[in-house]
């Protein structure tokens, strides 16, 4: 299985288990507007597949980002039993922070490989 399946088909799972939270509880968990939808995305979405595919190709990077998002997940968790419960709706400044913080992320760990990728093409390039 390549990466791009392991990436879908966790991002599906984690929206399926949030659309089933949403119905049980009737909470907009779905929108990542609880601690629960923000952990579920953080989760299943990013730090369980980042993990897969950091141990199938060894990359550092990778492993990195999912300890950061299952940190993340944690974080949500433990705010939201602080705060009164893990389906209590947050406002949505949280989630496109959250967005932001990912995108980030990504966007930053394509820029270290990028550079990895070119210095060693140079190295090479030049013998």
């Amino acid at each position: 299985m390549n990466e791009r399946r392991i990436v879908v088909a966790s991002l599906a799972v984690a929206v399926l288990l949030a659309g089933v939270t949403t119905l049980a509880t009737g909470q907009p968990t779905v929108f990542a507007r609880t601690p629960l939808g923000v952990a579920i995305y953080a989760f299943v979405g990013v730090a369980v597949p980042q993990h897969v595919v950091a141990m199938r190709t060894g990359s550092e990077v990778r492993l990195g980002f999912a300890g950061i998002a299952g940190m993340g997940a944690l974080a949500a968790v433990m705010a939201g039993y602080a705060r009164g419960g893990v389906n209590e709706a947050w406002s949505v400044g949280f989630a496109s922070l959250l967005m932001a913080i990912v995108f980030g992320s990504i966007i930053g760990s394509v820029v270290r490989e990028f550079r990895a990728g070119y210095r060693a093409g140079t190295a090479e390039g030049s013998r």
